[in-house]
Protein backbone atom coordinates (compact mmCIF):
# COMPACT_ATOMS: atom_id res chain seq x y z
CA UNK A 1 0.00 0.00 0.00
CA UNK A 2 1.11 3.55 -0.60
CA UNK A 3 2.28 5.41 2.49
CA UNK A 4 -0.22 7.87 3.89
CA UNK A 5 -1.15 9.38 7.23
CA UNK A 6 -2.64 6.77 9.58
CA UNK A 7 -4.42 6.97 12.95
CA UNK A 8 -1.95 7.22 15.80
CA UNK A 9 -1.60 4.15 18.00
CA UNK A 10 -1.60 4.80 21.75
CA UNK A 11 1.97 4.83 23.02
CA UNK A 12 1.28 2.16 25.63
CA UNK A 13 -0.21 -0.15 23.00
CA UNK A 14 2.91 0.22 20.86
CA UNK A 15 5.28 -0.39 23.79
CA UNK A 16 3.33 -3.48 24.80
CA UNK A 17 3.62 -5.16 21.40
CA UNK A 18 7.27 -4.16 21.03
CA UNK A 19 7.94 -5.90 24.35
CA UNK A 20 6.04 -9.03 23.27
CA UNK A 21 7.97 -9.20 20.01
CA UNK A 22 11.31 -8.75 21.81
CA UNK A 23 10.55 -11.65 24.20
CA UNK A 24 9.68 -13.86 21.24
CA UNK A 25 12.95 -13.01 19.50
CA UNK A 26 15.08 -13.67 22.57
CA UNK A 27 13.30 -16.98 23.23
CA UNK A 28 14.05 -18.05 19.65
CA UNK A 29 17.68 -17.01 19.98
CA UNK A 30 17.38 -14.61 17.06
CA UNK A 31 19.44 -11.88 18.68
CA UNK A 32 20.52 -10.32 21.95
CA UNK A 33 19.95 -6.63 22.53
CA UNK A 34 23.15 -4.62 23.23
CA UNK A 35 23.78 -2.80 26.49
CA UNK A 36 22.44 0.64 25.45
CA UNK A 37 18.90 -0.76 25.36
CA UNK A 38 18.96 -2.44 28.78
CA UNK A 39 17.77 0.60 30.71
CA UNK A 40 14.87 1.15 28.31
CA UNK A 41 13.91 -2.52 28.60
CA UNK A 42 13.65 -2.18 32.35
CA UNK A 43 11.41 0.85 31.88
CA UNK A 44 9.22 -1.03 29.38
CA UNK A 45 8.98 -3.95 31.81
CA UNK A 46 7.74 -1.70 34.61
CA UNK A 47 5.42 0.29 32.34
CA UNK A 48 3.88 -2.87 30.90
CA UNK A 49 2.93 -4.17 34.33
CA UNK A 50 1.46 -0.81 35.37
CA UNK A 51 -0.51 -0.17 32.21
CA UNK A 52 -1.97 -3.63 31.69
CA UNK A 53 -3.65 -5.22 34.66
CA UNK A 54 -4.40 -8.53 33.00
CA UNK A 55 -2.39 -11.56 34.18
CA UNK A 56 -0.74 -11.99 30.78
CA UNK A 57 0.63 -8.46 30.86
CA UNK A 58 1.96 -8.97 34.39
CA UNK A 59 3.66 -12.15 33.24
CA UNK A 60 5.25 -10.36 30.29
CA UNK A 61 6.41 -7.51 32.48
CA UNK A 62 8.11 -9.83 34.96
CA UNK A 63 9.61 -11.93 32.17
CA UNK A 64 11.11 -8.81 30.63
CA UNK A 65 12.71 -7.94 33.95
CA UNK A 66 14.25 -11.41 34.28
CA UNK A 67 15.44 -11.35 30.68
CA UNK A 68 16.99 -7.92 31.27
CA UNK A 69 19.12 -9.34 34.09
CA UNK A 70 20.23 -12.29 31.95
CA UNK A 71 21.10 -10.15 28.94
CA UNK A 72 23.05 -7.76 31.15
CA UNK A 73 26.06 -10.06 31.19
CA UNK A 74 26.23 -10.41 27.40
CA UNK A 75 26.35 -6.78 26.27
CA UNK A 76 28.51 -5.35 23.51
CA UNK A 77 31.55 -3.10 23.86
CA UNK A 78 33.02 -0.90 21.14
CA UNK A 79 33.08 -2.68 17.82
CA UNK A 80 31.42 -5.90 19.03
CA UNK A 81 28.27 -7.05 17.28
CA UNK A 82 25.56 -8.68 19.34
CA UNK A 83 25.63 -12.46 18.87
CA UNK A 84 23.16 -14.16 16.55
CA UNK A 85 22.28 -17.81 16.22
CA UNK A 86 23.01 -18.26 12.52
CA UNK A 87 25.17 -16.86 9.78
CA UNK A 88 25.45 -16.21 6.09
CA UNK A 89 27.88 -18.64 4.49
CA UNK A 90 30.23 -17.48 1.71
CA UNK A 91 28.11 -19.26 -0.89
CA UNK A 92 24.49 -18.75 0.11
CA UNK A 93 22.90 -16.92 3.04
CA UNK A 94 20.61 -18.72 5.46
CA UNK A 95 16.93 -17.82 5.37
CA UNK A 96 15.29 -16.75 8.63
CA UNK A 97 11.50 -17.23 8.32
CA UNK A 98 9.86 -14.09 6.89
CA UNK A 99 12.85 -11.96 7.79
CA UNK A 100 16.27 -11.29 6.35
CA UNK A 101 19.26 -13.53 5.88
CA UNK A 102 21.71 -13.32 8.79
CA UNK A 103 25.38 -12.37 8.85
CA UNK A 104 27.72 -13.62 11.61
CA UNK A 105 30.69 -11.41 12.43
CA UNK A 106 32.43 -14.16 14.40
CA UNK A 107 32.12 -16.70 11.59
CA UNK A 108 33.53 -14.31 9.00
CA UNK A 109 36.38 -13.03 11.17
CA UNK A 110 38.90 -15.77 10.17
CA UNK A 111 38.22 -15.19 6.47
CA UNK A 112 38.71 -11.42 6.42
CA UNK A 113 41.28 -10.41 9.07
CA UNK A 114 42.26 -6.78 9.56
CA UNK A 115 44.98 -5.98 7.03
CA UNK A 116 46.60 -2.70 5.97
CA UNK A 117 46.65 -1.68 2.32
CA UNK A 118 49.72 0.14 1.02
CA UNK A 119 50.97 0.42 4.62
CA UNK A 120 47.83 2.18 5.84
CA UNK A 121 44.58 1.13 7.48
CA UNK A 122 41.32 2.62 6.24
CA UNK A 123 37.68 2.87 7.30
CA UNK A 124 35.26 1.98 4.51
CA UNK A 125 31.66 2.29 3.34
CA UNK A 126 30.05 -0.99 4.40
CA UNK A 127 28.93 -3.16 1.49
CA UNK A 128 30.40 -6.67 1.72
CA UNK A 129 31.96 -8.86 4.45
CA UNK A 130 35.41 -7.34 4.09
CA UNK A 131 34.29 -3.76 4.71
CA UNK A 132 32.03 -4.61 7.67
CA UNK A 133 34.58 -6.77 9.49
CA UNK A 134 37.32 -4.23 8.71
CA UNK A 135 35.40 -1.39 10.38
CA UNK A 136 34.41 -3.47 13.40
CA UNK A 137 38.03 -4.53 13.97
CA UNK A 138 39.22 -0.94 13.60
CA UNK A 139 36.78 0.02 16.36
CA UNK A 140 38.48 -2.48 18.65
CA UNK A 141 41.90 -1.12 17.77
CA UNK A 142 40.77 2.45 18.57
CA UNK A 143 39.16 1.61 21.92
CA UNK A 144 41.76 3.53 23.94
CA UNK A 145 41.96 6.49 21.56
CA UNK A 146 38.26 7.43 21.69
CA UNK A 147 35.69 8.51 24.22
CA UNK A 148 32.90 6.50 22.65
CA UNK A 149 29.90 7.85 24.54
CA UNK A 150 26.49 6.14 24.44
CA UNK A 151 25.90 3.48 21.79
CA UNK A 152 22.78 3.03 19.66
CA UNK A 153 21.65 -0.38 18.39
CA UNK A 154 21.62 -0.64 14.58
CA UNK A 155 20.82 -3.42 12.11
CA UNK A 156 23.35 -3.20 9.28
CA UNK A 157 23.08 -5.02 5.95
CA UNK A 158 26.03 -6.85 4.38
CA UNK A 159 25.39 -7.61 0.72
CA UNK A 160 25.51 -10.45 -1.79
CA UNK A 161 25.49 -9.70 -5.51
CA UNK A 162 22.55 -10.57 -7.75
CA UNK A 163 18.91 -11.39 -7.09
CA UNK A 164 18.01 -13.00 -3.78
CA UNK A 165 16.65 -16.57 -3.70
CA UNK A 166 13.79 -15.17 -1.60
CA UNK A 167 11.83 -12.17 -2.85
CA UNK A 168 10.98 -10.65 0.54
CA UNK A 169 14.48 -9.89 1.87
CA UNK A 170 16.21 -6.50 1.97
CA UNK A 171 17.67 -5.58 -1.41
CA UNK A 172 18.91 -2.75 -3.60
CA UNK A 173 17.34 -2.72 -7.05
CA UNK A 174 16.20 -5.82 -8.88
CA UNK A 175 12.75 -7.36 -8.52
CA UNK A 176 10.53 -5.71 -5.88
CA UNK A 177 8.27 -7.54 -3.44
CA UNK A 178 4.93 -6.05 -4.50
CA UNK A 179 1.54 -7.18 -5.87
CA UNK A 180 1.35 -8.07 -9.54
CA UNK A 181 -1.79 -6.02 -10.18
CA UNK A 182 -0.82 -2.83 -8.35
CA UNK A 183 -0.03 0.09 -10.71
CA UNK A 184 3.65 1.03 -10.90
CA UNK A 185 4.52 4.36 -9.22
CA UNK A 186 5.11 7.23 -11.64
CA UNK A 187 6.46 10.78 -11.63
CA UNK A 188 4.32 13.91 -11.98
CA UNK A 189 4.85 13.58 -15.74
CA UNK A 190 3.69 9.96 -15.79
CA UNK A 191 7.16 8.40 -16.18
CA UNK A 192 7.86 5.20 -14.18
CA UNK A 193 9.94 5.68 -11.06
CA UNK A 194 13.10 3.68 -10.42
CA UNK A 195 12.83 0.90 -7.84
CA UNK A 196 15.65 1.86 -5.50
CA UNK A 197 15.39 -0.58 -2.59
CA UNK A 198 13.26 -2.56 -0.19
CA UNK A 199 13.92 -2.83 3.54
CA UNK A 200 12.56 -5.79 5.53
CA UNK A 201 11.97 -4.80 9.18
CA UNK A 202 11.02 -8.26 10.46
CA UNK A 203 14.24 -8.61 12.48
CA UNK A 204 14.27 -5.06 13.84
CA UNK A 205 11.04 -4.42 15.76
CA UNK A 206 12.96 -3.97 19.01
CA UNK A 207 14.68 -1.02 17.32
CA UNK A 208 11.78 0.46 15.35
CA UNK A 209 8.67 -0.43 17.35
CA UNK A 210 5.44 -1.19 15.46
CA UNK A 211 5.33 -0.12 11.81
CA UNK A 212 2.54 0.13 9.19
CA UNK A 213 3.90 -2.89 7.30
CA UNK A 214 6.62 -5.52 7.13
CA UNK A 215 8.57 -4.39 4.08
CA UNK A 216 9.18 -0.83 2.88
CA UNK A 217 9.62 -0.30 -0.87
CA UNK A 218 11.37 2.86 -2.06
CA UNK A 219 10.90 4.34 -5.54
CA UNK A 220 12.76 7.43 -6.71
CA UNK A 221 13.10 9.84 -9.58
CA UNK A 222 16.74 10.53 -10.38
CA UNK A 223 18.04 13.78 -11.81
CA UNK A 224 21.46 14.50 -13.33
CA UNK A 225 24.43 13.28 -11.35
CA UNK A 226 22.41 10.50 -9.67
CA UNK A 227 20.72 13.03 -7.40
CA UNK A 228 17.23 12.22 -6.13
CA UNK A 229 14.48 14.53 -7.35
CA UNK A 230 11.47 12.81 -5.75
CA UNK A 231 10.61 9.67 -3.79
CA UNK A 232 7.57 7.52 -3.13
CA UNK A 233 7.11 4.74 -0.58
CA UNK A 234 5.00 1.61 -0.22
CA UNK A 235 4.46 -0.66 2.77
CA UNK A 236 3.90 -4.30 1.87
CA UNK A 237 2.94 -7.34 3.94
CA UNK A 238 5.39 -10.25 4.08
CA UNK A 239 2.42 -12.55 3.38
CA UNK A 240 2.00 -11.44 -0.25
CA UNK A 241 1.82 -14.30 -2.73
CA UNK A 242 0.74 -12.88 -6.12
CA UNK A 243 3.95 -11.00 -6.91
CA UNK A 244 4.98 -8.90 -9.88
CA UNK A 245 6.88 -10.77 -12.61
CA UNK A 246 10.26 -9.59 -13.98
CA UNK A 247 8.87 -8.67 -17.40
CA UNK A 248 6.30 -6.36 -15.76
CA UNK A 249 8.95 -4.12 -14.16
CA UNK A 250 9.37 -0.93 -16.25
CA UNK A 251 12.78 -0.06 -17.65
CA UNK A 252 14.57 2.70 -15.77
CA UNK A 253 16.89 5.34 -17.20
CA UNK A 254 19.20 4.74 -14.22
CA UNK A 255 20.46 1.16 -14.16
CA UNK A 256 22.50 -0.54 -11.46
CA UNK A 257 23.27 -4.13 -10.54
CA UNK A 258 20.95 -5.61 -7.88
CA UNK A 259 22.21 -6.95 -4.58
CA UNK A 260 20.57 -8.31 -1.42
CA UNK A 261 21.39 -7.97 2.24
CA UNK A 262 22.13 -10.15 5.26
CA UNK A 263 21.44 -8.41 8.56
CA UNK A 264 23.82 -8.10 11.50
CA UNK A 265 23.21 -6.36 14.82
CA UNK A 266 25.85 -3.85 15.85
CA UNK A 267 25.95 -0.36 17.39
CA UNK A 268 26.86 3.16 16.31
CA UNK A 269 28.40 5.85 18.49
CA UNK A 270 26.89 9.23 17.51
CA UNK A 271 28.76 11.17 20.24
CA UNK A 272 32.17 9.54 19.90
CA UNK A 273 35.16 11.86 20.07
CA UNK A 274 38.89 11.46 20.17
CA UNK A 275 40.40 11.53 23.63
CA UNK A 276 42.32 14.75 24.39
CA UNK A 277 45.67 13.00 24.04
CA UNK A 278 44.78 12.16 20.43
CA UNK A 279 43.11 15.46 19.43
CA UNK A 280 43.33 16.61 15.80
CA UNK A 281 45.59 19.48 16.87
CA UNK A 282 48.17 16.91 17.94
CA UNK A 283 47.77 14.42 15.11
CA UNK A 284 45.75 14.55 11.89
CA UNK A 285 45.77 10.77 11.58
CA UNK A 286 45.37 8.23 14.33
CA UNK A 287 47.74 5.28 14.26
CA UNK A 288 47.33 1.57 14.75
CA UNK A 289 50.77 0.42 15.68
CA UNK A 290 53.06 2.41 13.40
CA UNK A 291 50.56 2.71 10.53
CA UNK A 292 48.21 5.63 9.88
CA UNK A 293 44.43 5.27 9.72
CA UNK A 294 42.55 6.85 6.81
CA UNK A 295 38.76 7.19 6.64
CA UNK A 296 38.48 7.54 10.41
CA UNK A 297 35.04 9.18 10.05
CA UNK A 298 33.57 5.81 8.95
CA UNK A 299 34.39 4.13 12.28
CA UNK A 300 32.19 5.60 15.09
CA UNK A 301 29.09 5.57 12.86
CA UNK A 302 29.05 3.14 9.96
CA UNK A 303 28.00 4.34 6.53
CA UNK A 304 25.80 1.47 5.44
CA UNK A 305 22.32 0.47 4.43
CA UNK A 306 20.91 0.07 7.92
CA UNK A 307 17.94 0.27 10.27
CA UNK A 308 18.10 2.52 13.32
CA UNK A 309 18.17 6.06 14.62
CA UNK A 310 21.91 6.86 14.48
CA UNK A 311 23.23 6.55 10.91
CA UNK A 312 26.33 8.21 9.51
CA UNK A 313 25.51 11.73 8.27
CA UNK A 314 28.23 12.75 5.84
CA UNK A 315 26.93 16.32 5.51
CA UNK A 316 25.26 16.81 8.88
CA UNK A 317 21.95 15.72 10.38
CA UNK A 318 19.10 16.71 8.00
CA UNK A 319 16.80 16.98 11.06
CA UNK A 320 13.86 15.18 9.47
CA UNK A 321 10.52 15.13 11.33
CA UNK A 322 9.92 12.22 13.69
CA UNK A 323 12.67 9.66 14.27
CA UNK A 324 15.18 8.14 11.89
CA UNK A 325 13.94 4.79 10.58
CA UNK A 326 16.43 3.54 8.00
CA UNK A 327 19.20 4.53 5.61
CA UNK A 328 19.96 3.41 2.06
CA UNK A 329 23.64 3.83 1.21
CA UNK A 330 25.50 3.96 -2.07
CA UNK A 331 27.47 0.82 -2.88
CA UNK A 332 31.21 1.45 -2.88
CA UNK A 333 33.83 -1.29 -2.85
CA UNK A 334 37.58 -1.72 -2.95
CA UNK A 335 38.38 -3.34 -6.30
CA UNK A 336 41.41 -5.25 -5.08
CA UNK A 337 40.41 -6.96 -1.83
CA UNK A 338 38.78 -10.35 -1.26
CA UNK A 339 35.11 -10.87 -0.42
CA UNK A 340 33.61 -7.73 -1.93
CA UNK A 341 30.30 -9.64 -1.68
CA UNK A 342 29.17 -12.46 0.59
CA UNK A 343 28.88 -14.73 -2.45
CA UNK A 344 32.12 -13.66 -4.16
CA UNK A 345 35.54 -14.39 -2.68
CA UNK A 346 37.70 -13.03 -5.51
CA UNK A 347 38.54 -9.32 -5.85
CA UNK A 348 36.55 -7.32 -8.38
CA UNK A 349 39.67 -6.62 -10.45
CA UNK A 350 43.34 -7.64 -10.58
CA UNK A 351 45.66 -5.56 -8.40
CA UNK A 352 46.18 -2.11 -9.93
CA UNK A 353 43.56 -2.52 -12.68
CA UNK A 354 40.70 0.00 -12.69
CA UNK A 355 37.13 -1.02 -13.54
CA UNK A 356 33.95 1.01 -13.51
CA UNK A 357 31.29 -0.76 -11.45
CA UNK A 358 27.55 -0.61 -12.13
CA UNK A 359 26.49 -0.38 -8.50
CA UNK A 360 23.92 1.89 -6.87
CA UNK A 361 25.28 5.40 -6.52
CA UNK A 362 23.42 8.29 -4.87
CA UNK A 363 25.24 11.46 -5.86
CA UNK A 364 28.90 10.95 -4.94
CA UNK A 365 28.68 7.97 -2.54
CA UNK A 366 25.74 9.51 -0.67
CA UNK A 367 22.82 8.11 1.32
CA UNK A 368 19.04 8.37 1.38
CA UNK A 369 17.67 8.88 4.92
CA UNK A 370 14.08 8.00 5.86
CA UNK A 371 12.28 9.01 9.05
CA UNK A 372 8.81 8.26 10.42
CA UNK A 373 6.69 10.63 12.51
CA UNK A 374 3.98 9.94 15.10
CA UNK A 375 1.27 9.79 12.44
CA UNK A 376 3.34 7.13 10.59
CA UNK A 377 4.10 9.49 7.72
CA UNK A 378 7.51 9.01 6.10
CA UNK A 379 9.97 11.82 5.35
CA UNK A 380 13.21 11.71 3.40
CA UNK A 381 16.42 13.54 2.63
CA UNK A 382 19.71 12.61 1.05
CA UNK A 383 23.33 13.65 1.07
CA UNK A 384 25.89 13.30 -1.66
Amino acid sequence: MTVRDSPRNPAAFSRFFSAVDWIRRVAQGVDVVPQPRLRSLAIVSSATSRLFAKPLAHFIGHLLGVTWLIVGVTGCGPGKAAPVNSSASPKEPLRMNAGNYRFSFEEWLPRVPLEPKYKKYSGEVVTGPRSFVNNELLRRELTEQYNWGPSVAMDVFVFSKGEAPDRHVTKLGGLPFRPAREPWPVTDLGEPLTFLAQINFHDSHDITGRLPGDILLVFVEFSRGNLIKSAQFEWQSAELTDLIEPDAVPQSSVKFEPCYGSVVRTVNYPRAQRKPAFAFEKSEYLKIGDLELLGEHFIPELQATQIGSAPFFNQGDPELPGRMLCTISSVQQNLWTSYPWINQADPLAPEGEWRKLKNLMIGDVGCLFISIDESEKLHWAYDF
